[in-house]
């Protein structure tokens, strides 16, 4: 047997096992309990795991025995009792009839005994009171019939019943006279709820005389209700208001431990139907019914070190730095994870006497064993890829230097970046040695057992499909290391076409894998658009229109990615997204934003130098932004389509607010939604500048945005910005045309 060491789950009794400091908050609420008058109700609030039974005990510990008579109450041990408000109550009786039992005083058990039965009687509280009407009184022609009411305390209720018994009785056919119906009922109801009031008022006198007899006059009753966490919400909810309706009494203390959104969340189930007439929020609910509030604060690094030291004496050299900067500071949290680690520890040194695996370092160990326990889906993206942990730390260590493609990772998964900061460090091992860390962890915890080489593919797959960037990150790396980024990339191409019946979301992630993965298309392509007579405008303003030359109009919205060329190559101010004026790497594919009508200018009159440098433009022309009538023929053809794709709005061939996407998307993932002559985007996803307007005053846009509703994405619809404007739901797209046309300067 090893060193023995305290990693059960058990609660700390007494403050000579305190490990955490409670007992300063102990010593701190004692004072606070005893300067207070009764009743009190104290509220010990903190996140599963947080330490909050170990202070209930340590509170309990600190009252003075002889001024305190104390009582536990596990509520999730009667979590199945139909009342848990019942259970509290007899819990409370019991204790004082024994009492009165040690005291030999029958007369007393006696009383005490009778008050416990009318709990399954009179006191009829959360339970709601059944009626029996009988509806041949009331209702002619529908003999025979009893309907038995259940009558709740909601206003409205004798409305609500009148409406389920219209279809319940004669299966929907309309009861001519309620009128006497709702009397009786009415009636019923407050005789009903005043005979409950008086034996709910009737309980806590008699309560309090019983308190007085079977305690000390100088003696307070101290409950402390712990689990609450484990019960549903609403069954919190109802032993807080047994204490305030049955126990709210002189010489009464209660001590409640449970997570304040556990409180609020069974308000919010529990007086839903009150809403409309008198809502009932829980922070203020919690405010009346918990008179002395304490919030267990979250553990400091330093803390976490003093209790993983403490608590942990097998720890090998330096784990106890890494824990405490990678641990999720909740003490239930810390022990499985230590737990966990002592396995895959032992485990370790095994298969290295056996020579099955390579000597490991037990601190970089206990970085994997973290990420698992407290990040599994992390975990899971590590165990496909084994190289994002190297990835992470140069992210994390340098954050602008080389590990800038892990920059999304490392802003979701922010916490760990001070124990990925910390030696030792992943940057230096193999591929197989960072595999053989990675496998040890997936023997224990939850993670996913050992992946085969067929299973690999297939999760690849679905990964670039996810949406998720971490699972698209790893799946790119792990296909890269494979050497397999071409067959991948192909079939990435396939659930862009249409007709293919992939999701939206599916081809918003299958165009992200491909930015990663490197894009093969020409995201720069243009489509040819004859000289042509179109039908412009809607409504009384729709006419005939004509161009009488040919253009190029730009197939998709130029991207950041080339945005960031020009960027580059004229030292030209980033839009405002960019980190440190770089672009994102997961919005290559994504139209730029953050660009006014000026930066659209100047980006066209670089491609107009660079595409005439490089020989791929005609003397004549120039690369300009598109007039409305040019972008109008593009996006509806000459037959004037209302939307690019046809006459009715379809939010799948789109990207507008009815998409609910709640961003741009990158370019080409709508190929439905494509213009009768093969332009994307011309509906939704950003608005696009256009070459017609004042450049000093006003200039058109078109095309509507992902935050814009479907009537400002009609071919038909404009709108007029400052030419200095900018946004993220605007962006631009080019023409290449004979230069003498219309060109703002």
């Amino acid at each position: 047997m090893g060193q023995s060491i305290g990693l059960d789950d058990r609660p700390v009794e007494r403050a000579a096992d305190d490990l955490l400091g409670f007992t300063r908050y102990r010593d701190a609420l004692v004072k606070a309990i005893e300067e207070s008058g009764t009743p009190l109700t104290v509220g010990i609030f903190g996140p599963w795991g947080s330490g909050k039974t170990s202070l209930l005990r340590l509170i309990e510990e600190g009252l003075p025995a002889e001024r305190y008579r104390t009582v536990r109450f596990d509520a999730w041990k009667f979590t199945h009792e139909d009342a848990l408000w019942r259970a509290l109550l007899l819990r409370v009786l019991h204790e004082l009839k024994q009492s009165a039992e040690q005291a030999k005083d029958k007369e007393l058990s006696d009383r005490i005994e009778r008050i416990e039965q009318s709990l399954y009687g009179d006191v009829a509280w959360t339970e709601k009171g059944k009626l029996v009407f009988d509806w041949r009184e009331g209702l002619k022609g529908v003999a025979g019939t009893v309907l038995s009411i259940v009558l709740a305390t909601q206003p409205g209720i004798i409305t609500k019943i009148a409406e389920k018994a219209q279809e319940a009785i004669g299966e929907g056919k309309p009861i001519s006279d309620i009128t006497g119906i709702l009397k009786a009922l009415s009636r019923e109801t407050v005789e009903h709820r005043q005979a409950q009031l008086r034996s709910i008022e009737q309980f806590q006198k008699e309560f309090q005389d019983i308190l007085s007899l079977a305690l000390p006059a100088d003696q307070v009753l101290a409950l402390f209700i712990d689990d609450l966490d484990r019960c549903l919400p609403e069954k919190a909810i109802e032993v807080l208001e047994a204490i305030k309706l049955f126990l709210d009494v002189p010489r009464c203390a209660f001590f409640v431990a449970v997570d304040r959104q556990v409180i609020i969340e069974g308000v919010r189930v529990r007086y839903r139907d009150f809403d409309q007439y008198s809502p009932i929020s829980g922070p203020e609910y919690i405010e009346k019914i918990i008179q002395l509030p304490f919030q267990l604060p979250p553990l400091k690094d330093e803390q976490v070190k003093e209790f993983v030291c403490a608590l942990d004496p097998r720890l090998p050299e330096g784990c106890d730095k890494v824990f405490a900067l990678g641990l999720e500071p909740n003490p239930r949290k810390v022990k499985r994870t230590l737990r966990v680690f002592h396995l895959v520890w032992d485990l370790a040194r095994e298969l290295h006497q056996e020579g099955r695996i390579g000597e490991l370092n037990s601190a970089l160990l206990a970085k994997v064993v973290i990420i698992q326990n407290r990040y599994p889906e992390l975990h899971d993206a590590v165990a496909r890829n084994p190289s994002l942990l190297q990835e992470l730390e140069r992210t994390f260590r340098e954050p602008s230097g080389e590990g800038r493609s892990g920059e999304e990772l490392a802003i979701k998964y922010q916490s760990l970046r001070p124990m990925f900061q910390q030696p030792p460090f992943f940057v230096d091992l193999s591929a197989k040695q960072l595999d053989e860390y990675v496998y040890l962890t997936r023997t224990a915890g939850e993670g996913r057992a050992a992946v085969t080489e067929v299973s690999i593919g297939e999760q690849w797959w679905d990964d670039l499909l996810s949406r998720d960037p971490t699972r698209i990150r790893a799946a790119v790396s792990g296909i890269k290391a494979a050497n397999q980024a071409t067959g991948y990339i192909q079939r990435l191409l396939t659930v862009l076409k249409p007709a293919t019946g992939y999701s939206v979301e599916q081809r918003i992630s299958a165009d992200s894998a491909l930015s990663l993965l490197g894009d093969p298309r020409d995201l720069s392509e243009t489509i040819l658009v004859l000289p042509a007579e179109f039908v412009r405008g809607e409504g009384k303003g729709q006419r005939k229109a004509h161009i009488d030359y040919s253009f190029q109009i730009g197939k998709y919205l130029v991207t950041n990615g080339q945005y960031e060329s020009f960027v580059k190559e004229k030292h030209y101010p980033a839009p405002m997204h960019w980190v440190e004026g770089v672009c994102p790497e997961g919005l290559r594919n994504h139209p730029v934003v953050y660009v006014n009508w000026h930066d659209a200018k100047a980006y066209c009159d670089w491609l107009t130098e660079k595409l005439h440098r490089e020989n791929r433009l005609a003397a004549n022309e120039a690369v300009r932004l598109p007039t409305e009538d040019e972008w109008e023929l593009a996006a509806r053809g000459l037959s004037g389509l209302v939307f690019p794709w046809g006459n009715e709005f379809d939010p799948g061939r789109c990207n507008t607010a009815e998409s609910a996407i709640g961003g741009t998307t990158p370019v080409g993932v709508y190929p439905e939604g494509a213009s009768p002559f093969g332009v994307m985007d011309m509906a939704g996803n950003v608005m696009e500048w256009t070459n017609d307007g004042d450049p000093e005053i006003a200039c058109w846009v078109r095309g509507g945005s992902w935050r814009d509703v479907k009537d400002k994405a009609r071919c038909a619809y404009h709108d007029r910005l400052n030419p200095r404007y900018h946004s993220d739901n605007l962006g631009f797209r080019i023409v290449i045309a004979p230069s003498q046309e219309k060109n703002l300067k």
